[in-house]
């Protein structure tokens, strides 16, 4: 399980890192060498979402996830798509509009929602693209003028934008140099955060920078240890929470390409909140990604048992409602977890699954 999250990755191993100089709002100790292997005691219970699949609304792979408006918005990019069903698995409306018309966009690098728009990122044409939330009409279009690799909207109607440069980029001159750019409601830039120095990279891209859960965003990148919270009512209201990792990549090190070689700990992918619960990916001693969870409630680590269980945690890709949510679309893998105790669905989502149609997990956590 582990190498098959290693291989949806998307890891670049040749760069840079420049580190900025932040100061923490707090600091949490993480030593993966130190872990409970409780994480399944936290979890109340497992439920699965089968989702339909036919038509135009077949994806390949959940790039995205976002849950807004009673629906559901799952993003596929290389297909091109973004599909909103019910919270009952139903399609309600597929958005699959790339080429060269009005209203359609060449790339999805990335995508947000609010109550009323639909949000996509398209670096080809260095545009916003704009439709209706509940049916994917189109609306308008806007231009921005720069790259980004996530996006995400506040409640005040302004925008984060996420980039990390990488090794071999060739980014236009007026390219904002922060790793996190804040806009207004008509994408012109407000603050820059995170600044780098020109010539500067980082070792690892991630897929996701940003990660929401209620009023709360987050983001986090390889470029410090730790990720960043804000309102998402208030963009300015923002903390720093830094990770003391046992073998944290040195700072002198930290422009060492081989770093990733020697089994340094940090954060892989973005968090992911669920209320008292924080959920991590981190690269661990034996050179792997793994799952570890943070209690805020408590101040513990914890993590999933080696041989699995009843209740295991399968890689989290957002949350929604106390729940983590994880992605089964191959019966190898459920069939994985059902051998080690996991529970088991009912047969109609069994079929579902043997038919080669995606399935969500729902843990809700204790309270």
């Amino acid at each position: 399980m582990r190498n098959f999250y290693f291989i949806l990755l998307i890891i670049l191993v040749q760069g840079c890192v420049s580190e900025p100089d932040i100061s923490f709002d707090c600091t949490i100790d993480c030593n993966t060498d130190d872990m409970t292997d409780n994480s399944p005691d936290y979890v109340g219970s497992v439920s699965y979402l089968p989702l339909a699949a036919y038509g135009d609304a077949v994806f390949r792979n959940i790039d995205k996830m976002c849950f807004r408006n009673g629906l559901i918005y799952i993003a596929d990019y290389k297909s091109g798509k973004i599909i909103a069903y019910t919270l009952k698995g139903d399609i309600d409306f597929v958005l699959d509009r790339k080429g060269r018309g009005p209203g359609d966009y060449l790339d999805i690098k990335s995508f947000t929602v609010d109550s009323d728009c639909l949000y996509i990122l398209d670096n080809f044409n260095r545009k916003i693209f704009v439709y209706d939330s509940t049916d994917g009409t189109f609306i308008r279009s806007a231009d921005i003028g720069f790259v980004a690799w996530d996006m995400e909207v506040f409640d005040n109607g302004d925008f984060a934008f996420a980039f990390s440069p990488m090794k071999g980029g060739h980014l236009n001159s007026g390219q904002p140099r922060g790793r996190i750019l804040i806009t207004d409601g008509e994408f012109r830039i407000k603050e820059s955060l995170l600044e780098y120095k020109a010539g500067k990279y980082d070792l690892i891209g991630q897929l996701r920078y940003f990660s929401t859960y209620g009023e709360k965003l987050l983001y986090s990148s390889i470029c410090f240890d730790g990720f960043m919270i804000f309102d998402r009512g208030n963009p300015e209201n923002r903390k720093y929470v830094g990770l003391r990792f046992s073998r944290p990549i040195p700072k002198s090190s930290r422009q060492d390409e081989n770093v990733l070689d020697k089994n340094y700990n940090y954060l892989a992918n973005v968090p992911i909140l669920c209320d008292d619960y924080v959920m991590t990916t981190i690269n661990d001693k034996s050179g792997y990604i793994s799952n570890y969870m943070y209690n805020s409630a408590t101040g513990t680590w914890s993590e999933n048992p080696e041989g699995g269980c009843r209740n295991y945690i399968y890689f989290p890709i957002a949350s929604y409602d106390g729940s983590f949510v994880s992605l089964i679309d191959a019966e190898s893998v459920y069939d994985e977890l059902i051998a080690t105790g996991f529970t088991r669905a009912d047969e109609v989502t069994e079929k579902h699954l043997r038919q080669g149609n995606p399935v969500l997990l729902f843990y809700k956590m204790k309270i």
